[in-house]
């Protein structure tokens, strides 16, 4: 937390000795400009395919998509992503 000099509220009317407010966390902005957030843990999703849910998880070593209620799925690690071939227009 950062010791204000200004009241948000009124700008312009200082802030009461004694209170503070934190300051809000600066995004990562990497040189091209974008916002990005690194992937620490798994993030799971649910989808719904053919009427059918799956959930989707992403993790630093890929992707992993399996029906709901099941433990198989398909895998895909980040380096098979990157080394497919692109699709035909």
């Amino acid at each position: 937390m950062q010791r204000a000099g200004q009241c948000r509220d009124a700008p312009g009317r200082p802030l009461p000795e004694g209170l503070w407010y934190p300051v809000p966390i600066q995004p990562l902005i990497h040189e091209a400009g974008t916002m990005t957030t690194k992937l620490e843990r798994p993030l799971k999703r649910e989808i719904v395919v053919d009427e059918k849910p799956y959930t989707l998880t992403i993790d630093a070593d890929g992707l992993k998509l399996v029906e709901k209620g099941r433990r198989n799925g398909h895998e895909v690690s980040w380096k098979q992503v990157l080394t497919a071939a692109p699709p035909a227009p």
